[in-house]
């Protein structure tokens, strides 16, 4: 009935998904790369290392995203010449912010879900195959990539979208939603 709980429960299970999926890659790429596709440990690091350059460029690449959704919705609201109060003009700030994080988030999930497709097929084929595990490695970058990207705008959606009580009750389970997707 209470429909404030809805967000708050959406943004932790979004965290605990992405967390875990976060928590399978760090463990299990160099690991299957060595085991299933008998790479050797110094190669299969140095994928890992790849991978997880990768990854870091999406957090930095968030930012920029972030700030061109921004820019994008400012000219498009300049272009509809909608002359508002400063009040008005503030209300509009908040709301474009809170906009560029749901597009965020939503492109996060679909490169997280690309990624999960793509893990399971690579897996589905023929173990010794360097095509697999090419697409194994692939994968596993667009699902860092996918986790920073949440990691950099989740908390942001968090703070942006709750009320105050709700937000302030809401954070160490925030906190354990993350530990406990890491730890599964």
């Amino acid at each position: 009935k209470d429909g404030r709980w809805k967000m708050p429960c959406l943004i932790l299970g979004l965290m605990l998904v992405s967390a875990y999926l976060s928590a399978n890659v760090l463990f299990l790429l160099s690991e299957l790369l060595a085991q299933r596709w008998h790479i050797g440990i110094t190669l299969a690091s140095g994928i890992q290392a790849i991978v997880f350059a990768l990854s870091l460029l999406a957090s930095i690449g968030c930012g920029r995203m972030r700030q061109f959704i921004l820019d994008h919705m400012q000219k498009s609201n300049a272009a509809s010449g909608s002359d508002a109060a400063e009040k008005g003009k503030l209300e509009d700030q908040a709301g474009s912010k809170l906009h560029a994080e749901t597009v965020l988030t939503q492109a996060s999930q679909v490169i997280s879900l690309t990624a999960v497709f793509l893990i399971t097929m690579s897996l589905s084929f023929k173990a010794g195959s360097a095509a697999t595990a090419a697409v194994f490695a692939i994968a596993c970058s667009l699902a860092m990539m996918g986790y920073n990207i949440q990691a950099a705008s989740l908390p942001s959606l968090f703070s942006q979208s709750l009320p105050a009580d709700v937000r302030a009750s809401l954070v160490p389970w925030y906190a354990a939603t993350v530990a406990a997707g890491k730890l599964a």
